[in-house]
């Protein structure tokens, strides 16, 4: 069963296009905010086929918004903090579409399926510190009024929101947008900025904040590193001796539950060697470097980062170690 909800409106023509964008960076960049919002931990992008991931024309707070309002909405289907999926596919419209597509012109979509992966009737876990964020009468008819803009934004994008409820147990809510080329140099050229030359280096990752580590992860595994992720410094000494000191680089967190990152990156090197290190923290350098904790010149990330300012720091302690 579909439901299709489209209005008239549309902006077609009017003023000069918004940029491109692409789907998965969007998601990579506010999966943070998106887990915060919904209070929802473990959220799952998986981009299939083996074409290039989608690229659709739309302003990046529009993109926010359309993926924060569908995460919200599943949330309350569900009744609670489920892990949820958001999947990003290619569809190809004929003419002659369906009933569940009539609502779109022929064409290319993007089609972003947003989706609990348990079924809502099985037994609800135990509550959790995420079941307070949502959950009265008045925010259930929030989630329903950003529905309805989510509907208005897709349309006059030339799009639609469609709910996929074929399978009663985990419907889907389905936004579906005309995806565009990258026609032009300087968009090729931006394009090719983003997207880092695949590397097949191994990463260890150590941070006590599983949110954190799950985007920097992604981030890193889309980019082609191999990962390998610890919560504290005896996990990530057990993890590195399990794989004879096979680590490219070291990126660890400064604030740790039993060892501090520099303590950790020190005992790491003593062991196996020299092994580039970057540093994550919210504090900046002088401070850090005041209290001792880091030496001067070690390369400091500081949190909340970006993919690119992730991805750049890592290229270049590895040049640098190599």
């Amino acid at each position: 069963a579909f439901a299709i909800v489209r209005s008239s409106a549309s902006t077609k023509g009017l003023g000069a296009p918004p940029p491109q964008q692409r789907l998965d960076e969007i998601f990579l960049r506010n999966e943070r905010f998106f887990s915060m919002a919904t209070g929802n931990p473990d959220l799952d992008l998986i981009c299939l086929g083996n074409e290039p991931i989608p690229c659709v024309r739309a302003n990046p707070g529009q993109l926010e918004f359309l993926l924060t309002s569908c995460l919200m909405a599943c949330r309350e289907i569900a009744g609670g903090p489920r892990p949820m999926t958001v999947t990003i596919d290619r569809l190809t419209i004929e003419e002659n579409a369906p009933l569940s597509h009539s609502c779109l012109d022929s064409g290319d979509y993007a089609a972003i399926a947003i989706q609990c992966r348990t079924r809502v009737n099985e037994q609800r876990p135990q509550p959790t510190p995420y079941d307070e964020v949502l959950g009265s009468i008045e925010e259930a008819e929030n989630i329903c009024q950003g529905l309805g803009v989510v509907q208005q934004i897709a349309t006059s994008m030339d799009g639609a929101l469609v709910c996929d409820s074929s399978d009663l147990g985990c419907p889907a809510l389905v936004v579906y947008l005309p995806t565009c080329s990258l026609i032009d140099d300087k968009n090729k050229k931006r394009e090719n900025a983003a997207s880092p030359t695949p590397h097949d280096e191994t990463v260890l990752l150590v941070d006590d904040d599983p949110m954190v580590r799950r985007y920097t992860r992604r981030a890193l595994e889309m980019a082609g590193f191999h990962v390998l992720e610890a919560g504290d410094s005896r996990e990530a000494l057990q993890t590195i001796r399990a794989e004879s000191g096979r680590v490219d680089i070291l990126i660890a967190d400064l604030v740790l539950p039993d060892m501090h990152g520099g303590k950790l990156a020190r005992a790491i090197q003593r062991e196996f060697g020299s092994v580039p290190v970057i540093f994550v923290s919210g504090y900046d350098n002088r401070a850090i470097q005041h209290h001792g904790l880091i030496e001067q010149g070690a390369s400091l990330l500081r949190k909340p980062y970006t993919r690119r300012s992730l991805l750049t720091m890592v290229e270049a302690a590895l040049e640098l170690g190599a």
